[in-house]
């Protein structure tokens, strides 16, 4: 079987209108709890790739949102992209940094053989060393140039 890892927000989902909904005063999973609940709101972009890798394999949607989201973004996928397939996504609490958790979910999806896996699609740049890193091609794929990882962007003051 071959494989295509996709990421959400940046990559699937248009996320920039929410970023005013991230509590920069709060820690964790309650920093981003606002702004997930507003994701359904979000535009999709790259239908079109997303529908070619279907024809070609399997797409996997790996996401550092926490698994309290699951049933929203998982209507959100399926209005947008018809998608009912494998989502692995964050347990809640879990504070590595986002290419941390998403080698976790590689190696516990892959432990057999990531040979399989055709690429991965991120916007995120240290997710697309770490996939390299295991010899899986990444590609970045984004549709804004922002990046809320980690402390608060200036642009965002």
């Amino acid at each position: 079987m071959k494989y295509f890892i996709w990421d959400l927000d940046n990559c699937l989902a248009d996320d920039q209108w929410r970023f005013p909904a991230i509590d920069w005063h709060l820690e964790g999973d309650a920093r981003w709890a606002r702004y997930n609940k507003l994701a359904l709101n979000d535009m999709p972009h790259h239908r079109a790739e997303f529908a070619l890798t279907a024809k070609i394999g399997q797409n996997v949607i790996f996401t550092n949102r926490a698994d309290t989201s699951a049933d929203l973004t998982r209507a959100w996928m399926l209005q947008h992209y018809d998608f009912k397939g494998l989502m692995m996504m964050r347990k809640p609490g879990i504070r590595l940094a986002p290419e941390l958790v998403k080698e976790q979910m590689l190696t516990q999806m892959f432990s057999i053989t990531k040979s399989e896996v055709v690429c991965a699609f991120d916007d995120h740049e240290p997710i697309l060393q770490m996939y390299r890193s295991h010899g899986v091609h990444a590609v970045q794929l984004r549709i804004h140039s922002v990046d809320v990882y980690g402390d608060r962007p200036k642009n965002l003051l």
